[in-house]
């Protein structure tokens, strides 16, 4: 033990106490550890199964079980809190595509002048959409649409799955989250296209 280094030390064995009590006592007073089995661990009423260890009570728990088999030793059941290190906590953004307002926003897209609102091209024009609450230029509302429908596709195959759970809806749900990834990408890549645009000029 002193040869390595250890954050914590446990240690379990079938050890005969009356052949061995000065090596058991001396391990526990030399090392500084605790024998956390305090109740008879043989048929007889022996304790010859401890279980060493530098934890606290409160961290690590012995309890007796029953005979196993034709042995005559109780099994001991070790409970040890061995505090895994957990990831820090990260916020992220989860929508709610079904708490959308889904009608009104189709009704909106259908009624708004499409030829008008794009002349000239999609990253030229400056002016915001109308029947939208958030500010976003033209060629933004057509990525914007080709998301709502492939998320509206995707929500409408899992309802679908819900109500029949079977291989062929599955397929379909899954099938309408890919459509979902891809969309979502190719409408980031043409953002972040507009972007550059905007700030560098149509040469870069």
């Amino acid at each position: 033990m002193p040869a390595h280094s250890f954050s914590h030390v446990l240690i379990v064995w079938d050890l005969n106490h009356h052949l061995e009590r000065d090596a058991y006592e001396n391990l526990l007073e030399v090392q500084g550890l605790t024998d956390h089995v305090t109740f008879p661990t043989h048929e007889r009423g022996g304790t010859l199964d401890p279980v060493f260890s530098d934890y606290q009570e409160d961290r690590l728990q012995c309890h007796q079980l029953g005979l196993v088999g034709s042995s005559d030793h109780h099994v001991v059941l070790i409970q040890l809190d061995v505090g895994v290190t957990r990831d820090e906590a990260t916020t992220r953004t989860i929508w709610l595509w079904n708490k959308a307002d889904w009608a009104s926003l189709r009704r909106d897209l259908a009624h708004t002048p499409w030829a008008t609102l794009l002349q000239g091209g999609a990253e030229k024009t400056p002016r915001p959409t109308q029947g939208i609450r958030h500010q976003i230029d033209g060629s933004a509302m057509v990525w914007l649409y080709r998301c709502c429908v492939a998320a509206e596709a995707k929500y409408a195959a899992w309802l679908r799955h819900k109500r029949n759970p079977t291989r062929r809806n599955k397929d379909l749900h899954r099938a309408a989250c890919r459509r979902m990834v891809v969309i979502t990408k190719w409408a980031i890549k043409k953002w972040e296209e507009n972007q550059r645009w905007k700030l560098c000029g149509p040469g870069v």
